[in-house]
């Protein structure tokens, strides 16, 4: 997180969490967003199974889930790339 600035990051994992990887979230702290007013956990991890359980990441539903990467020139006109599934209830009010 630190090397690409980022203020929280998520760890998909197959494997169940142990007790030093809660541990090691926990110890990261939180974000604190003021536009929501809200705290973000600054480590978050899921399982896959939670995921597809319909677990989801506790996160700012204005924040980009992924990082602009350099163009290459080519896919000029193509939608970003976004995660599929994220719910964001003010987006959804304002639709």
């Amino acid at each position: 997180m630190t090397r690409e600035n980022a203020e929280f990051g998520a760890l998909l994992t197959l494997e169940e969490l142990t007790q030093p990887m809660r541990d090691e979230a926990a110890s990261a702290g939180f974000y604190h967003s003021p536009g929501w007013n809200k705290d973000y956990p600054r480590i978050q991890i899921i399982t896959v199974l939670a995921l597809l359980a319909g677990k989801k990441i506790d996160e700012e539903c204005h924040a980009p889930p992924f990082r602009a990467g350099k163009s290459d020139g080519v896919s000029k006109g193509v939608a970003p790339l976004v995660a599929g599934g994220v719910s964001c209830p003010a987006r959804e009010r304002s639709a």
